[in-house]
């Protein structure tokens, strides 16, 4: 893994239920597990035509080391997106470095 391609920071989020509000609806709050640097690459052409034979709604790729705090569950902010993950992939199952498909959250 070369560390210049690592130049976006990342924040690896999860969504916690706090309570209840006055009308019975759950709040829900986002709690940030780690922040990590990554590279975030917006899918095109190529790319996406591959990446959408796995996940149809793909539209960034995310690389960052390798850390425990990934689940499908959580997501990732960067530069104020939201991206939810859609898949992580344990390159060579070495526990060196994950690429995340995700798709951006409107």
């Amino acid at each position: 893994m070369r560390a210049g391609l690592l130049r976006h920071r990342v924040a690896i989020v999860e969504d916690v239920v706090a309570g209840q509000d006055g009308t019975g609806q759950e709040t829900v709050t986002a709690t940030t597990r780690a922040t990590v640097w990554g590279e975030v690459k917006p899918l095109s052409g190529k790319e996406l035509w591959r990446a959408q034979q796995i996940q149809p709604e793909v539209t960034h790729q995310v690389t960052v080391r390798y850390t425990s705090d990934l689940v499908p569950e959580r997501h990732l902010v960067h530069d104020g997106r939201s991206l939810h993950i859609l898949g992580i992939s344990d390159r060579d199952e070495r526990k060196i470095e994950q690429t995340l498909l995700c798709k951006e959250r409107v």
